[in-house]
């Protein structure tokens, strides 16, 4: 297990995620992230920039996720 932090890159910068999530391990930490992706950019206008970028507890990137491509493919599997 593994603590992971989750940043949102948008059109007002960079918020940062202090406290993080303990997770199975980086495929657990970047399904969280398309999730996050999905929720936030389904609940809100969204611009084509928003992304939310994984680090774990070392501050090493773990990857990072286009909220273009996640609600792209929700488009797509509801039709």
């Amino acid at each position: 297990m593994q603590r992971y932090f989750f940043h949102i890159h948008g059109e007002h910068g960079t918020d940062d995620d202090p406290t993080g999530v303990v997770l199975t391990g980086h495929r657990a930490a970047m399904l969280h992230a398309v999730t996050m992706c999905a929720e936030i950019g389904c609940a809100s206008g969204f611009h084509s920039g928003f992304s939310v970028s994984v680090r774990n507890d070392h501050g090493a990137v773990v990857g990072r996720v286009s909220a273009v491509v996640v609600i792209a493919t929700l488009e797509r599997r509801n039709v």
